[in-house]
């Protein structure tokens, strides 16, 4: 019996463009779009991890492109976040649906510290528990994640279902025994959610 639905982040509870917050990086380093992608790349996955600070990150990132760090370079990952990533309202209001049906509906998300204070006055208190990588020093697909959420829920996996919009992600969740489905929009989660007899 379906006990949970975990929720990710970015591209399920709320969109994930970068669009605007690249463009803005690389107008104030004075470098391309390519070239912000190329060294974000090689440093999301550390910042996400908590791994590294927000100043190490910047640091790092003058560093991989030759550019001196442009003054106020400090807001460039904060000041675009929200308008790059609303809120998508029908999942939020089909997670509230679940809520009152009596399903918990945990957040399993990857994220950066900067980013999850955003998020934590608009979207994660109406979630419980909130599993951040840049707070637990892990992320996805890494299953020691998923484990960790497991363990604060108290419910098997078997028990579980798991949303996320990454392949890789989706088959960590399923080799550890949770029902996962990979998202794609909200008419397909909702059918896919009722195949699994999940009342909304």
């Amino acid at each position: 019996m379906i006990k949970t639905i975990i929720f990710d982040v970015g591209g399920v509870l709320a969109e994930c463009s970068n669009k605007i917050l690249f463009s803005n990086i690389a107008k104030a380093f004075n470098i391309t779009w390519d070239e912000v992608y190329a060294a974000v790349k090689k440093l999301v996955p550390e910042i996400q991890a908590g791994k590294i600070s927000d100043d190490e990150f910047w640091k790092r990132f003058s560093e991989i492109t030759g550019k001196p760090l442009p003054e106020n370079h400090e807001k460039l990952l904060y000041e675009y976040y929200e308008e790059c990533s609303p809120i998508k309202q029908d999942v939020l209001e089909l997670a509230r649906e679940l809520r009152a049906k009596g399903y918990q509906t945990p957040i399993l998300s990857d994220t950066i510290e900067t980013h999850a204070r955003i998020n934590w006055k608009r979207l994660y208190p109406e979630f419980d528990p909130v599993v951040l990588s840049c707070e637990v020093g892990m992320k996805k697909p890494d299953k020691r994640i998923y484990e960790l959420l497991l363990k604060k829920i108290k419910f098997k996996p078997e028990e579980c279902v798991f949303i996320d919009d990454k392949p890789e992600n989706i088959k960590a969740a399923e080799e550890l025994g949770m029902h996962a489905m990979l998202f794609k929009d909200i008419k397909q989660l909702k059918r896919e959610l009722k195949k699994k007899e999940i009342k909304f």
